[in-house]
């Protein structure tokens, strides 16, 4: 039970970081918003299509095209968008992501093989899955460890971009301390904290 003030530690775009880390992606990663006043042409993007941006984002990073794109898009937002713009906009961040372009093609290239007779798929997507996923476990942990060095026994819960934490301590104030363990384990990484109380 809660009983003191809490606060939470959130990782921002933290699939975009795990992602660009892996593909060695130099570029600044693009924010949801302003993807979002990029390919729908406005300057105040809604929530509904600041989602379908992030959506998107995250399908691109996870190496999805076309029609695997299109159901991962939907899934997440649920709903219908048309497949050749998102294929589009897919191209506008592969030309923008080039890193992690070529680490996707260079992952598919190696992982193509024969199922049965005239279907061929791509066993990456298992590995891209499963090795995104335990990077973020180990980023969410290392956020945790980073945490309790700076105040032992504040970590309450840690989720998958976040922790909670009871704490009097101004976390904000420790960024730095925090962050070590992410920069030490993940060199060169980008990692971006938010401090909520």
């Amino acid at each position: 039970m809660l009983q003191g003030e809490h606060s939470q530690v959130t990782l921002e775009q933290p699939l975009c970081h795990v992602v660009s880390w892996l593909a060695n992606e130099k570029a600044p990663p693009p924010s949801t918003v302003d993807l979002a006043r990029e390919f729908f042409s406005c300057r105040a993007p809604s929530r509904a299509q600041q989602r379908i941006a992030e959506a998107l984002l995250n399908g691109f990073l996870l190496g999805h095209r076309e029609w695997e794109l299109w159901e991962f898009v939907g899934r997440a937002t649920r709903t219908a968008q048309d497949q050749s713009r998102l294929e589009s906009w897919r191209k506008q961040l592969a030309t923008r992501l080039r890193a992690v372009t070529s680490f996707h093609e260079q992952l598919r290239a190696a992982f193509l093989r024969d199922v049965n007779a005239g279907d061929v798929r791509y066993a990456h997507r298992e590995i891209v899955d499963k090795t995104v996923q335990l990077l973020l476990d180990r980023v969410s942990a290392l956020l945790a460890l980073g945490i309790a060095e700076v105040a032992s026994g504040a970590v309450v819960g840690r989720f998958e971009c976040a922790v909670l934490v009871e704490s009097k301590l101004k976390l904000a104030d420790k960024r730095a301390s925090i962050a070590r363990p992410l920069s030490a384990a993940f060199a060169g990484g980008t990692f971006q904290l938010e401090f909520r109380a």
